[in-house]
């Protein structure tokens, strides 16, 4: 009977046990994939083994010596596995809450802290320097770069001498590009005819004098040749060049190269623009020029104030001969 009895009992332990250890690992899985610890069931049964020995051992030495019934000793052994139990599952929430905080601080996130409190190393710009570089013309651009070299290099020689020489370079490639690479009446094997040779060659002489700009005295040579022209020829150099710029314009859109702010490279020359008179600023008195803060009178101006002016001969007036009145 006492055999059966342990049996059962050591049968409901190990329900127990096995209930127990489901419902660790379910609350374990709550947290994610974590690696199952598997020397706490062998620590559970280490514990549990001498603990049932020793009560063997008690029961079969108090049957032998006192005779006591076997209902009181079944009691005693349910009520300490009880507590054996009982104590069993607070170690295993205690083991439980450890691995919890455990866990929770290695899940924390990483903090990365950017600090905006850095200092600029760069320079200030004046207010001359800002000027100059905000500025249209090229020039103004590279007198503020030569200024800064100086200023900041202590007056390196050598590199203001190379920045001067590349730009007389800049200056002299430019010419020879307008003058003399391409130039026709230079050039020999171009079988020019000396009508164009003589053009190109007076238009290379105006650019030379500064009467035009480089690369446009050829084109004001044959705009002054032109208007020597009849009005109908005229008229009709003028409508063929009319066309050519507006085809000019056409293929440049198709090739997707026109925009408005080269526009002025298509249409009528600069010559033409330029006829238009320009208003003359300030006041218009009647006699004079008034140009700079200062009134320009000529000989004839001052002579026509006085009342000396030379009266202007007309078509008959002449000389009286000696028979005429």
């Amino acid at each position: 009977m006492t055999q059966t009895n342990e049996e059962i009992t050591d049968y409901n332990k190990e329900d127990l046990l096995a209930l127990l250890q489901a419902h660790g690992q379910d609350f374990l899985s709550s947290f994610g994939s974590l690696p199952q610890s598997s020397s706490q069931p062998s620590r559970k049964r280490r514990k549990l083994e001498p603990k049932a020995s020793n009560s063997d051992a008690d029961e079969s030495s108090d049957d032998e010596s006192t005779g006591f019934d076997m209902s009181s000793e079944e009691d005693d052994s349910d009520d300490g596995d009880y507590s054996e139990e009982m104590n069993d599952e607070e170690d295993e929430q205690r083991h439980d809450d450890e691995f919890r905080s455990d866990t929770l601080q290695r899940k924390q996130p990483e903090v990365v802290v950017f600090s905006g409190g850095t200092q600029s190393t760069g320079t200030k710009m004046s207010k001359y320097q800002a000027k100059s570089f905000m500025s249209s013309k090229v020039s103004k651009l590279r007198q503020e770069v030569n200024e800064a070299g100086t200023n900041e290099n202590g007056d390196d020689d050598s590199e203001l001498e190379e920045e001067r020489t590349n730009v007389q370079n800049d200056k002299l490639l430019h010419k020879l590009v307008h003058t003399q690479l391409l130039s026709g009446s230079l050039n020999h094997e171009l079988d020019l005819t000396p009508a164009q040779r003589r053009k190109a060659l007076d238009g290379r002489v105006m650019e030379i004098a500064g009467n035009a700009k480089l690369g446009k005295g050829e084109s004001i040579v044959r705009q002054e040749e032109r208007k020597k022209a009849a009005k109908k020829v005229r008229m009709g150099l003028e409508r063929k060049v009319d066309e050519r710029r507006r085809k000019a314009v056409e293929e440049a859109k198709d090739l997707g190269n026109y925009h408005r702010s080269i526009k002025h490279l298509f249409e009528a020359d600069e010559k033409k623009r330029s006829d238009r008179r320009k208003r003359e600023r300030g006041l218009k008195l009647g006699v004079g020029k008034f140009s700079g803060g200062v009134l320009k009178l000529s000989r004839d101006d001052i002579a026509s104030v006085r009342g000396n002016a030379r009266p202007t001969r007309g078509k008959g007036a002449g000389r009286k001969g000696p028979g005429r009145k």
